[in-house]
């Protein structure tokens, strides 16, 4: 997804050893600034900015790191954190969740996003649906397989959509027929007219046949002081 979204603007690269990917991307690529995803904990490669995302609707789990909860790392390295980015922050917590922050990381600039719905496109062909009424119209069911599933269902019902089937996956689930197929008849079992999924799920989609219409709702993040955190990461590559 993120490939498809970044053709011209830059390359992406998946590789389990950051630090041999870093060098092959600089000699063949002539990369020279390196965006990590889920790197925060990986320390072997020196950072200039250090960038944390916590999820208000679910910040700390039960306080344990893997294997016993979600957590990457111990609350207490957050103050290794050059900025924090607060996600979902609609959520009721999002004031007690700044105070731990602060707390935890006094003085640390904190900046608060949310996920808002940007457009819907058709699984397969990309079509773009262009009347968002006419599909709140309808009886829908909803299937994801990524890390916070019950956010992309709540987004869907706050916005108006009419959810009555939904179907979690294990994060990065690779799809089958017969995934599909069991969604498709579980769904309309509960009376859905068309099947909505993220556009994560939707890379992995393209092979299947839906007997149902399929759309793809594609997410855009909005950032409060976001041109704040634009300074924040000029600076710290020498462009501030």
């Amino acid at each position: 997804m993120l490939a498809e979204k970044l053709i011209g603007e830059a390359a992406v690269i998946c590789d389990a050893d950051r630090i041999s990917a870093a060098g092959w991307a600089i000699q063949n690529f002539g990369s020279d600034v390196f965006v990590l995803d889920d790197a925060f904990q990986h320390q072997q490669i020196a950072r200039n900015l250090n960038i944390l995302t916590v999820d208000a609707t679910n910040p700390w789990g039960n306080g344990r790191t893997l294997p016993g909860g979600i957590l990457r790392e111990p609350v207490s390295q957050l103050s290794r954190a050059d900025c924090v980015i607060i996600t979902r922050s609609d959520a009721r917590t999002s004031g007690q969740l700044q105070a731990k922050i602060e707390r935890v990381h006094p003085g640390v600039p904190i900046f608060l996003s949310r996920m808002n719905p940007a457009q819907m496109r058709e699984v397969g062909t990309n079509s773009l649906v262009t009347d968002s009424n006419q599909m709140k119209a309808l009886s829908l069911g909803a299937f994801c397989g990524i890390g916070n599933a019950n956010s992309f269902f709540n987004l869907l019902r706050r916005e108006g959509y009419a959810v009555n089937y939904e179907r979690r996956f294990r994060d990065h689930h690779n799809f089958t027929q017969t995934d599909v197929d069991e969604i498709v008849r579980d769904a309309q079992g509960k009376g859905a007219q068309a099947i909505l999924t993220t556009a994560k799920d939707a890379v992995k989609l393209r092979s299947m046949k839906f007997g149902l219409p399929g759309y793809v709702v594609e997410i855009e993040i909005e950032i409060d002081r976001a041109d704040t955190l634009r300074q924040l990461i000029s600076s710290s590559i020498g462009q501030g």
